[in-house]
């Protein structure tokens, strides 16, 4: 049976008269099989267009599948430069003139340019550019002056709305010596630095590189609260990308302020910036940053609290104790006890 088939004489499926025979027949139905196949009389049917475009291949099934499909100037075939659109394999070099893929838009005028001819477009519309840039400027200065006027306008109206105000509850003067003298029953702010010098490379190779490893800081105080440095040197975990240094600011105790989270390698520059917003009882703040190396690096938190919240102790302060780390020199003496 498949040899029968394959054996069968055919058309191509874009052969002209399957073409013409497509347009007359009723539904479009056509047939690539030779022969009449739509059971008209030869007299009645419309002959070929002698000089109507199609393909000419009439051979047995199996090579119309096997290798004549895959040649056929008239199948329609993707564009190779990607362009997206399907095109028949005998105009494929033609489309290739006008495929958008061939063209950029210029910025200015919004007209299609060959590839690598924007230089030559903008120098031979220079003068229509610039007149293109010169309205868009006069535009933005009225939209600018728009926007300016109805500023002016609100600033009116604040100002209408400010001597009311002042009418009915004093002047401004007397406002804030109102606000002053509150402050001043509440606390004055303070502003506090504490600071992590780390010796990065050591922590990583004291710890053996391990994934997950901890070490934390010494503790130091801000206010009632106790505050440490928890670092995982070498990430958190195997899903972290190699690189990353994780960072925990624990805070124990009962404290409320903002502030800034900053950590600097030893050229100074800027590996990371976070800020804290009322961060209070028990809590903390968590960060990831990329260590470059080599050197070392310093971790440094600028807190701003209300005397109010807390006690005494807010005072610039620096650690560099870090749990399970020992100093050089405990490891010398540790050596020489063991000699």
């Amino acid at each position: 049976m498949e040899r029968h088939l394959r054996g069968l004489r055919v058309f191509c499926p874009h052969h002209r008269e399957v073409q013409e025979r497509a347009a007359v027949s009723p539904g479009g139905a056509s047939s690539t099989m030779g022969g009449g196949g739509d059971g008209e009389p030869a007299s009645k049917r419309r002959r070929p267009d002698p000089d109507a475009e199609g393909c000419d291949f009439v051979g047995e099934y199996g090579d119309l599948l096997s290798r004549h499909l895959g040649e056929c100037p008239f199948v329609d075939v993707p564009c190779a430069k990607g362009c997206g659109q399907r095109v028949q394999r005998r105009l494929l070099e033609s489309h290739y003139e006008v495929c958008s893929t061939n063209y950029e838009n210029c910025e200015i005028c919004g007209e299609r340019v060959r590839a690598g001819k924007m230089g030559e477009h903008r120098r031979e519309r220079a003068e229509e550019h610039v007149a293109i840039l010169e309205k868009r400027l006069v535009e933005k200065e009225e939209e600018g002056e728009g926007r300016m006027k109805r500023m002016e306008a609100a600033l009116a109206t604040q100002g209408e709305a400010l001597q009311r105000i002042e009418s009915k509850h004093g002047s401004l003067d007397s406002q804030v010596a109102k606000l002053d003298s509150q402050i001043l029953r509440l606390g004055a702010a303070s502003i506090t630095t504490l600071q992590w010098p780390v010796e990065i490379e050591k922590v990583i190779d004291k710890v053996g590189g391990k994934v997950g490893a901890i070490v934390e800081s010494g503790e130091m105080r801000l206010g009632d609260a106790l505050i440490t440095c928890q670092l995982y040197p070498c990430r958190a975990k195997e899903s972290v990308p190699a690189g990353d240094v994780g960072m925990f600011i624990f805070i124990r105790g009962d404290i409320f302020f903002w502030g800034t989270l900053q950590v600097t390698d030893s050229a100074g520059e800027e590996l990371l910036r976070s800020v804290f917003k009322g961060i209070c009882l028990a809590q903390g703040k968590g960060q990831i940053f990329r260590y470059r190396g080599p050197g070392s690096i310093l971790i440094t938190v600028t807190a701003t609290k209300m005397a109010a919240f807390g006690g005494d102790g807010c005072v610039d302060q620096k650690c560099d104790c870090w749990a399970g780390l020992s100093s050089d020199s405990s490891d010398e003496s540790d050596s020489a006890d063991s000699d």
